[in-house]
C-alpha cells in the first residue's frame, strides 16, 4: 500500500473538497483523483460519493477513516509545512513525474538546495505532460521535470532542454524464455500479453509505446493497465504480461523480474521545461545545476 494514497484520503475525508484536499498534500487536482480512484480500485469499495456538488464519504469510507484515525502525518510533515509556510516567497516549484522521480529528481533537489541555501524546493508531483504545461502557465510550478519523447511539440510559450536520453527494455518473469536473452526486438513479442501504463496517467507515454508496437508489426494485447510503477512490476512479477519500460527502471526492479533491453531504435528523454520570461535567474540556476548533476544522481 502506498502511503501517498492513504494521506490523500485522509485530506479529502477531512476537507470534502478535492481541490482543497489537492493543495494539502501537494498534487494537481486531477493527479489526486486518479489516486482516489486507484485507492478504491485496490480496496474493491467506493469510499466516497461524489456528484458535482457535494462530496461524503460512504459507510466503507466512514470505516476506514476510523481504522486510520488521524491523519497519517508526523511531526517532521508537521516541520514541513510550517517551513514552507513560512519560506513561501523564497519557494522554487519544481512539478516532476514518476520518471523524473526515478532519475534521481529527490535526489538532485536536495544537492540544489545545498549548493543554493537561499532557494528552497517545492517538489509537486504532476502524473502526465500536458498537466505540467497546465501548471507552469498558472504559475502552480516553475519548472517541469518529466518523460519526453522526440515528437514531442513545444507550447510557443516555453522553452526546454534535455538534460539525458535513454533506451528502453522489456521487463518479464524470470521463468519467461526471453529472460535470458542479451536484447530482444519488439517483433519477437507479437504474441505476448502486456501490463502498460494507463493513458491518463501519461498519454504521450502510452501512445509512444502503441505506436511502437504498431510499427513492429502488431497491436498489443493489453491485459492490465495501473498508474503507479509498483503495480506494473507485481504485475509482471505474478506473470500476467510483459510491460515496456524505460531502462531506468532496472532501478525498481524485484528479485523475480528481468528486464532484457529492446534492441529496437527506441529512446526517452529526461525534459527540464519553464515558461518564457518567468523566474529567468531562478530557472537558469536549476538548468544549469541539473544538467551538470544528472549523471551523479
Amino acid at each position: 500500500m502506498d502511503s501517498r494514497l492513504l494521506k490523500m484520503f485522509v485530506a479529502l475525508a477531512h476537507t470534502l473538497n478535492f481541490g482543497r484536499a489537492a493543495d494539502r498534500v501537494h498534487v494537481t487536482q486531477p493527479a489526486f483523483s486518479r489516486g482516489i480512484r486507484q485507492l478504491e480500485e485496490e480496496l474493491g469499495v467506493l469510499l466516497f460519493d461524489r456528484d458535482k456538488h457535494h462530496t461524503k464519504l460512504t459507510v466503507a469510507g466512514e470505516d476506514l477513516f476510523r481504522a486510520i484515525g488521524e491523519p497519517l502525518q508526523t511531526l517532521e510533515d508537521r516541520y514541513k509545512g510550517f517551513k514552507l509556510a513560512w519560506t513561501r516567497n523564497n519557494d522554487f516549484r519544481v512539478g516532476y513525474d514518476e520518471y523524473a522521480s526515478r532519475c534521481g529528481f529527490p535526489a538532485l533537489a536536495k544537492l540544489f538546495m545545498d549548493n543554493e541555501p537561499g532557494l528552497v524546493v517545492n517538489p509537486i508531483e504532476i502524473f502526465a505532460a500536458p498537466e505540467h504545461a497546465d501548471a507552469l502557465r498558472s504559475h502552480l510550478i516553475d519548472v517541469a521535470m518529466s518523460a519526453g519523447f522526440q515528437q514531442t511539440v513545444l507550447p510557443e510559450d516555453m522553452d526546454s532542454i534535455s538534460i539525458r536520453e535513454e533506451g528502453w527494455c522489456v521487463a518479464m518473469h524470470a521463468s519467461h524464455p526471453f529472460a535470458s536473452f542479451a536484447a530482444i526486438s519488439l517483433a519477437n513479442l507479437h504474441n505476448e500479453r502486456f501490463v502498460m501504463f494507463d493513458k491518463s496517467s501519461d498519454e504521450d507515454f502510452y501512445e509512444y509505446v502503441q505506436n511502437a508496437c504498431r510499427n513492429a508489426g502488431f497491436q498489443p494485447n493489453i491485459v492490465r493497465t495501473s498508474l503507479y510503477g509498483e503495480a506494473i512490476f507485481s504485475s509482471v512479477e505474478a506473470g500476467m504480461g510483459l510491460a515496456i519500460l524505460p531502462r531506468i527502471a532496472a532501478r525498481s526492479a524485484r528479485p523475480g523480474v528481468v528486464l532484457v533491453p529492446l534492441s529496437d531504435p527506441l529512446s526517452i528523454q529526461l525534459r527540464v521545461m519553464w515558461m518564457k520570461n518567468h523566474k529567468v535567474n531562478e530557472v537558469q540556476k536549476w538548468v544549469s545545476f541539473v544538467r551538470d548533476a544528472i549523471e551523479r544522481v
